[in-house]
This record gives structure tokens, sequence and C-alpha cells, in this order.
């Protein structure tokens, strides 16, 4: 009677943990056109700062190129709409390619402390952005090499399709996750701010246990809390997760990382995955904490908060009905009697 019992307890308990934990299907983002508070890219304002907006316009993207990058463009565009929360939006994305003449939009390389930053004619750009009524604009060129982020992201059609992603990702407020070269570094970093996915501080150790430097630093990397208790943020006494040497691409582990744009000695940076789509294209996964970011800048634009839909593999815990409990006991006494009793064991 006991093993039975005991028995029912143990599968009663990973029906309640597991019970229907079916794949939910991603509806739509649905961008809501009641009256919000329009969020600012950077996180939450106070109550007197926010602006009221009513509007169902859609978040509208152009793609600004020439000629000879037009077909780059389109490619990109292809290319955008296969990217989360994109990929999720429907008609509450719109995104179009405007052809330019390139020497109006006079793209080039002109900086040389960093000599693959393009620059392009953002006066016009504006214009056209602002003809065309639109969140953002892009723009693909065939003059010059390399590209750029801020207001305007621009990539070169001789760089790979997600150099313009990772651009873009700069409007959105992320950081460069790979360390910048000591030229770089002179002219963007004299005063390094903490971003979305790369944050400052000094470490400090010996560290005496993973769970003591989570505290620690609990206010300065703020996903922290999302970090699984598996994946440790320490290496020995060393703060920092070590470095898989094979990476699972798409499944990379959230941890503390030692890296980003402005990484030194004197102020660490620490950025949240391995590798990702800020640091290389060896992994362009649009991974939770970027498409956050991605999406406080949508809602800031459009001035209305998005209904996200659940994460990817996010499963529901359905507590089971008292007809499902009885049910389960009947498959256990069925179970049970399936077998044998120790004292039937031939020896």
């Amino acid at each position: 009677m006991k093993r039975k019992v005991a028995f029912f307890a143990l599968i009663l308990s990973l029906s309640f943990n597991s019970w229907g934990q079916n794949l939910v299907p991603k509806p739509a983002i649905a961008l809501k056109e009641n009256t919000l508070s329009a969020k600012p890219a950077n996180g939450p304002v106070s109550k007197s700062s926010r602006t009221e907006v009513k509007t169902s316009k859609p978040y509208k993207i152009i793609i600004v190129t020439d000629s000879e990058a037009y077909s780059k463009a389109s490619e990109f565009k292809n290319y955008l709409i296969t990217k989360p929360p994109f990929s999720r939006m429907g008609d509450s994305l719109q995104i179009e390619l405007v052809s330019m003449d390139a020497e109006k939009m006079n793209c080039k390389n002109d900086h040389p402390s960093s000599p693959r930053i393009i620059t392009c004619n953002r006066d016009l750009i504006y214009k056209t952005q602002s003809n065309y009524d639109a969140h953002l604009s892009l723009a693909f060129t065939s003059k010059g090499s390399g590209g750029a982020g801020g207001d305007i992201p621009v990539a070169s059609m001789d760089y790979p399709i997600q150099t313009m992603f990772h651009e873009m990702l700069h409007t959105y407020g992320l950081d460069d996750e790979y360390d910048y070269s000591k030229s770089e570094q002179s002219v963007y970093c004299e005063s390094p701010v903490s971003s979305a996915n790369v944050v400052y501080f000094k470490d400090t150790p010996p560290y005496k246990t993973d769970s003591l430097a989570r505290s620690k630093h609990a206010r300065e990397v703020h996903w922290m809390g999302q970090i699984p208790i598996k994946q440790l943020i320490t290496s020995g006494s060393d703060l920092g997760s070590q470095s898989l040497v094979k990476m699972n691409i798409g499944l990379q582990p959230l941890g503390l990382f030692r890296g980003g744009s402005c990484n030194n000695e004197a102020l660490p940076g620490w950025r949240p995955y391995q590798s990702s789509i800020m640091k290389g294209y060896e992994d362009d996964t649009i991974y939770p904490i970027y498409e956050e970011a991605i999406l406080r800048n949508i809602e800031s634009a459009v001035g209305r908060k998005t209904t996200l839909p659940p994460a990817e593999h996010h499963c529901v815990h359905n507590k089971p009905s008292i007809e499902v409990i009885k049910n389960l006991g009947q498959e256990i006494d069925s179970a049970l009697k399936k077998i044998p009793h120790p004292h039937n064991h031939q020896h």
C-alpha cells in the first residue's frame, strides 16, 4: 500500500508540473489602437512626462537605395521579415523600397579613425522619410564599403546582409559587443554608458560563490534575474561566464561574458551572450533581450504598446481537473498491477 501511495504522489506531482505542456501558436503582434502612454526607447518615464497618443498607423520603414544596391536592399527586406519581432507583426509593419540617385545620396567613407564607417546625405534621407510618413529609414549604397548605425542605419552592398541588421539594432539602442580598437575607443569611449546589452562596472575578485557574485552585481546587470541558476556567471573565483568551445546557434545560454565596445582593464564591459549579431554574424538570432529593446523603440515611435505573443516553445501549465486526477489514479492502479510482487521473484 505504501508503495502505491508513494508512486501515486510522484506521478501526481509530475502531472501538475508538466500537464498541458503544448506549444502555443504564435499570434501576430497587435499594435493596440487604444490611447496609451508612449514609452521612450530607454525605459519607463515618470507620469508627468508621459505623452498620450491615439493612432492605429502601422510602423513603417523605408529602405533608401541607389540602383546598383537595389537587389541587396530587396534581399534585406525579405531577410528582415524573418526576424522577430518583425516576423510576427503582420499588417502592423510596412516596409517600402525607395530608389534614389547615388550621387544625391552622397554616401562615402570619411572617418579616418573608423575606415569602415559610411556617412550619407542625412538631410535628403530625412526629408524622404518625412515624405513617406515613415518611422525609420535605412540606406543601402554601392558607394563606399562598410556600414554605420545611428539615426539612419547605412550598409554597403559588398557587406554581408546581416550588416544592415547589426547597424539597425544600434538605432534600437543596442551597443557593439566586440571590443573597439584603440583608435575607435579614443573617439567613442571617453565616458562609456551602459546600454540594453552592454554594461560597464569594475569586478572585485575573488568571488566565494556564484550566488554572492549575482547578489553583488544584480543592480549593475539588468538581465541578471533572467540568467538561469545553472548558467554560472563566475569561472573559479573570477567574474564572467565561461565561453563554450562549441556554441549552439540559436540556443546560446544567457550569461555574463566579458567584452563590449569600450571594454578595457580600467572599466570592463560585460555582455549577455558569448556571441550575437552585435558581436559578429555567426549567430544572428534575436534573443529576448534584443527583441525587448526593438519593441521598446517601436512602441516609442508609434506611441502605443504592442501585444506580445508567447515566447517560442512557451509552455502552458494548466492545473488538471478532478476528473483528470481520477483517471490518472485509475491508470496508476492499472500500472501497479503489472509490477511483479517481490515475493513472486524467482532466485
